[in-house]
């Protein structure tokens, strides 16, 4: 079989992909589809480290073809599964790793081999089984799901609070859904009309420009000029957007959830003045479930999200284009689909 690897920035290698059989605790994975986002191209472009050469793609649904029949975890062959990208470091000896400074883990399409492949071992641990009611291409979100949920859970009863989400990509635009869910209001505020056009056809009413205008637009809503919250959605932007202390109402909490590159730019005077309490959120395995039970339950739609497929062998010009639209300054979404193996 043919696969990718990332051998350095922009530059990807075929080669021959050797099916192993697994190994004692992990399940064969006939590989579906994999979520590409603005993370993953990033990873591509050289924006942010990566341990070069390497298997792109984090989120990826699959299909068990064999497991162990007797295991602890309930994996059974059949099953269709969503895979948590976030790994145990088996070699971690105690001290942090040069490339990332984190300690203990591995992180599928960045520091270990991703999923954009026709077949893949996968610890038993790191599947999680789908129930028929969630579509696969609904599937693959899982995984923002569950860092928007963990966000969510940093600001704890956010039940008719006004909480700010600065950034109106899939994460942002996931959170915002989340919130209406748990009957919060959401402010969804970004640089990009495109973006947040694109945010209100997902069912986000309050959507407004980091402008002149924007602390008059929150008056108008909450009656007063910060929030109860916020949430800063970040998928690779280094500089952060200015209003994320400016819109926060002393002393409550803002939370920085998602992935960052190798650095963010961001001034902490008014977190300082403001005494704010500051919080990230990188990671969300013990979500995963929860976001499973949310799709399931249509707390978020993510039908309105750009489905953007391509082939595994067309992997090379998904990069181009995806490049190319991060470079529009009149883009939405920049997702996309690798077709793996084919659909269920």
């Amino acid at each position: 079989m043919k696969a990718w690897h990332l051998v350095a920035p922009k530059e990807l290698k075929e080669f021959n992909y050797n099916d192993l059989p697994p190994k004692p605790g992990e399940a064969k994975i006939k590989m579906f589809n994999v979520l590409m986002h603005s993370f993953d191209s990033l990873v591509y472009s050289g924006g942010t480290p990566a341990a070069f050469p390497l298997i792109p793609g984090r989120f990826g649904v699959g299909k068990v073809i064999a497991a162990d029949e007797k295991n602890r975890v309930g994996i059974r062959k059949g099953q269709r599964v969503f895979i948590d990208p976030v790994f145990p470091d088996t070699n971690f000896s105690g001290d942090s790793t040069p490339l990332m400074g984190l300690e203990s883990m591995k992180y599928a399409g960045q520091t270990r081999d991703g999923f954009a492949v026709p077949m893949a071992n996968v610890r038993l641990e790191n599947l999680h089984p789908l129930p028929e009611s969630v579509r696969t291409e609904s599937a693959l979100y899982t995984y923002l799901i569950a860092l928007a949920k963990s966000a969510l859970e940093q600001i704890k009863d956010v039940r008719g609070k006004y909480i700010a989400v600065i950034g109106a990509n899939a994460l942002g635009i996931l959170t915002c859904q989340l919130l209406l869910y748990y009957q919060a209001v959401p402010v969804l505020i970004d640089n990009r009309t495109a973006r947040l056009e694109f945010a209100k056809q997902c069912g986000v009413t309050y959507a407004f420009l980091n402008d002149d205008g924007l602390d008059s637009h929150i008056n108008s809503i909450t009656g007063a000029a910060f929030m109860d919250g916020t949430i800063y959605a970040s998928t690779g932007s280094t500089t952060v957007n200015s209003a994320v202390f400016r819109v926060t109402a002393p002393e409550k909490t803002v939370v920085f959830c998602g992935y960052a590159p190798q650095s963010l730019q961001v001034d902490l005077k008014l977190a300082l003045t403001k005494e704010l309490r500051l919080v990230g959120v990188s990671q969300a395995s013990e979500n995963i479930s929860t976001a499973i039970n949310l799709l399931a339950n249509k707390a978020v739609d993510v039908s309105n999200f750009p489905q953007r497929t391509y082939a595994l062998n067309d992997l090379g010009r998904a990069y181009t284009e995806s490049e190319a639209y991060m470079n529009n300054s009149n883009r939405g979404l920049n997702l996309f689909i690798v077709d793996c193996y084919g659909k269920l």
